[in-house]
């Protein structure tokens, strides 16, 4: 029988309960250990950790947690099991690397709103949320070597936000992107929507970033957080982001987001005020971002030779058929677009919001959670039919010696 170990590396801000969630309902079907990662391992990885506090926490500790404070411990407890089962994908590769070094099984879970997917090309499974992510992983990782399933993503079973509905009140929610891309010009377009929103006599609400290793040092009133965000949704009539990818969690919920100056916060700060888009769209509907490349090619062509990240992401992406319901404008245009009511003007056909829904999110709450279970079992099933012979554990302990020589000596290429 296989030895299985499920691995919460990062915590997230909105979903703290979601990967031990999934573990209860695993460990029903199959025998298996949790790990997470300690308060200590923030100092070794930038994602979020669980703070200290979790370790007292009930379900923790009726899970008998373990504890990981850095990854030479990881590698120590990995060698223990015959299968790593990873909460999540971005940022997963350094854990799976030790894991395949040791001759484990790895699986890999979906998890957040991240396409970025780099990982391990002999990682056993990979299971996403939806298609998009699958083309997309299919695009980055051409030389992957396992199987992939599009089932659902271990977030998405907590997922139970209320349905958009039109509102008498004026309520705003300004969803605000990472505190590292909170620059100058960033900054002012804030101040210029807030000073718009309460022209139109709306009351703002901000939803900050929830998975950020740098803090932002401007403190928000009236911030929402994962205990009051559902009570806060239920009486919002407009949402307003500069860039967020919350918007695919607010879509499924029929939520349109009204996207202010995108494309020229995705550009290079030095080239924005030499920058004229003329492709903004007022009407809420299904808006492709492949409609944004004349625009992209129009960025390069000024030639931009630093800070070209976010443009560069971007730009790698917009061919794989992304989306997003609602709309594009230039702040310019928002107060006559908030006085003509224009974000209440929503005329989508049910059958093509549900069609974009379903890309988004394969599946969501308990039956997204039992679809990812399922698949886990399959797989761990099969394996033990076909099952190759198991390392000893002198064999094992002779791996991990290796691994730990090979980093003191620098040679080791996961590090």
């Amino acid at each position: 029988m296989y030895r299985v170990l499920v691995f919460s590396y990062q915590k997230t801000a909105n979903y703290s309960y979601a990967d031990i969630n999934f573990y209860n309902k695993l460990k029903k079907k199959i025998p298996s250990d949790f790990a997470a990662a300690s308060h200590k391992m923030e100092k070794f990885q930038s994602f979020e950790t669980y703070p200290k506090i979790f370790q007292k926490n009930v379900k923790f500790k009726k899970a008998k947690t373990i504890w990981i404070n850095n990854f030479f411990q990881a590698a120590k407890i990995f060698n223990k099991y015959d299968v790593l089962i990873l909460c999540g994908i971005f940022g997963s590769k350094i854990f799976s690397d030790y894991a395949k070094k040791l001759g484990l099984r790895v699986i890999l879970i979906d998890k957040t709103f991240n396409y970025d997917f780099f990982v391990n090309q002999s990682v056993d499974l990979t299971i996403l949320r939806n298609k998009y992510g699958l083309q997309r992983f299919r695009k980055i990782n051409k030389n992957y070597k396992g199987k992939i399933k599009v089932a659902s993503s271990i977030d998405a079973g907590e997922i139970n936000f209320p349905f958009y509905k039109k509102q008498k009140n004026k309520n705003a929610l300004v969803v605000l992107s990472g505190a590292q891309h909170q620059d100058i010009w960033y900054d002012k377009k804030i101040k210029k929507i807030e000073n718009i929103l309460i022209k139109n006599n709306f009351k703002i609400y901000y939803k900050t970033h929830p998975r950020n290793k740098f803090k932002s040092k401007k403190i928000f009133n009236n911030s929402v957080n994962s205990n009051n965000l559902n009570s806060v949704l239920k009486k919002i009539n407009i949402v307003i982001s500069i860039h967020s990818n919350f918007y695919q969690e607010l879509n499924y919920f029929d939520y349109p987001v009204i996207f202010i100056d995108r494309l020229l916060f995705l550009s290079p700060d030095y080239i924005r005020n030499k920058l004229k888009i003329n492709n903004f769209s007022s009407k809420i509907n299904i808006y492709k971002f492949l409609k944004d490349k004349k625009i992209v090619k129009k960025i390069y062509n000024f030639k931009p030779k630093e800070n070209c990240e976010r443009i560069d992401m971007f730009s790698s992406k917009i061919d794989d058929k992304i989306k997003f319901y609602g709309c594009d404008i230039s702040v310019d245009y928002l107060d006559k677009f908030l006085r003509e009511k224009e974000y209440l003007n929503v005329k989508i056909k049910k059958i093509k919001l549900e069609k974009y829904k379903k890309e988004l999110l394969n599946e969501v709450g308990a039956k997204g959670v039992q679809l990812i279970v399922k698949e886990v079992v399959n797989s761990l099933n099969n394996w033990k039919k076909n099952q190759k012979k198991v390392k000893t554990n002198t064999k094992k302990k002779w791996l991990l010696l290796q691994l730990f020589i090979k980093k003191s000596l620098n040679t080791l290429n996961i590090f």
